[in-house]
């Protein structure tokens, strides 16, 4: 009561939620460039050439779920959409699927190891 007296707030204005444009729009930028680089938007998670970016990648991810099942969050539909319009993924298959390819290459690895009792293979 005394706080209340005082004129204390006890709500979080939605700017506050919203900090660091500046911070998000650098990250954002240079997700572009990943993009003209790659083609993609799929940052790595162990990415050593900008491990910065790959975190703020994730956090975008985690707090779109956030907005998505109606908690406090820092994505607006402003950042969403300005990551959608560069092809941004908000779910990531965990596991690429192995094409024929890959398949034959694996086959092929199995029958070294089983010949050789190793997969230790030298190219030359």
């Amino acid at each position: 009561q005394a706080l209340e007296s005082i004129g204390f707030g006890w709500q979080v204005a939605k700017y506050e939620l919203v900090r660091n444009d500046e911070g998000w729009q650098r990250r954002y930028e240079e997700l572009k460039r990943f993009k003209a680089e790659t083609g993609h938007c799929r940052v790595p998670r162990k990415f050593d050439k900008n491990q910065a970016l790959s975190n703020w990648v994730s956090k975008q991810r985690q707090h779109y779920k956030l907005k998505v099942d109606n908690k406090t969050s820092q994505m607006t539909a402003e950042r969403a959409q300005a990551l959608e319009s560069i092809g941004f993924e908000w779910e990531v298959a965990r596991v690429v699927a192995c094409g024929d390819e890959c398949q034959r290459r694996h086959k092929e690895l199995k029958g070294f190891k089983a010949e050789n009792c190793h997969r230790n293979v030298y190219f030359v």
